[in-house]
């Protein structure tokens, strides 16, 4: 089964250009999980300034957690592999502000998602 281990580290908005770039974002207020986001276009930075923009959401108080891949059972991270890994995560742990992926996993089978350091998702959500 292919695997994706994803380590998550807390931050905030104004201390996002001191994280290295990465894939994967999730923004969270409190204990409610609100966003799970990917950019693989751009910057993680830009892609999460958008994101903030359309919802019309206050950074005060915003939790973000950058999202990095810690280990892959594959040779490489692909667009496809990216995809994926969102669609499973998003469709497991069902964020308030996504609307794809939320009502059916859009990605290959068998596939297993890990995620470490991050309260508010599930430690491991697979699709056989």
């Amino acid at each position: 089964m292919d695997t994706v281990s994803i380590t998550w580290v807390k931050s905030n908005y104004s201390k996002l250009k001191e994280l290295p770039d990465t894939h994967f974002y999730l923004l969270s207020r409190g204990n409610s999980l609100d966003y799970i986001g990917m950019s693989k276009d751009q910057d993680i930075i830009d892609e999460i300034k958008q994101t903030i923009r359309a919802f019309g959401l206050d950074t005060r108080g915003l939790s973000i957690y950058l999202g990095y891949v810690s280990y892959k059972s594959f040779s490489k991270i692909s667009n496809l592999i990216i995809r994926d890994t969102e669609s499973m995560i998003i469709f497991k742990n069902q964020p308030s502000l996504n609307t794809q992926c939320k009502f059916k996993y859009t990605g290959r089978v068998p596939f297993r998602v890990i995620s470490h350091d991050c309260p508010l998702l599930k430690k491991t959500v697979e699709i056989n």
